[in-house]
């Protein structure tokens, strides 16, 4: 199943872009996503303190919610500044 993936800040150096359709396994969970994540892109941090949002929703990266077609996640690094 199709699902469309963002990238904002250094996530998007990660990822190699800002946006892309990435094609994952039918009933994959969202903590199941993250980890694939990691293993299919090497240059994601491990200990990354990055916000995960699930159509436009923040949710905890370990969440089990399952994943539908046509979802979209943000990988979302810390930002600062005033």
């Amino acid at each position: 199943m199709k699902i469309h993936l963002l990238a904002f800040g250094p996530a998007k150096d990660w990822l190699g872009n800002s946006q892309q359709e990435i094609d994952i396994p039918e009933g994959m969970q969202l903590f199941e996503f993250c980890e694939w994540l990691k293993s299919r892109y090497r240059n994601i941090p491990r200990t990354a303190p990055y916000a995960i949002a699930l159509n436009q929703n923040y949710v905890e990266p370990n969440s089990q919610t399952k994943l539908e077609p046509k979802d979209e996640i943000a990988i979302i690094p810390p930002v600062s500044g005033g």
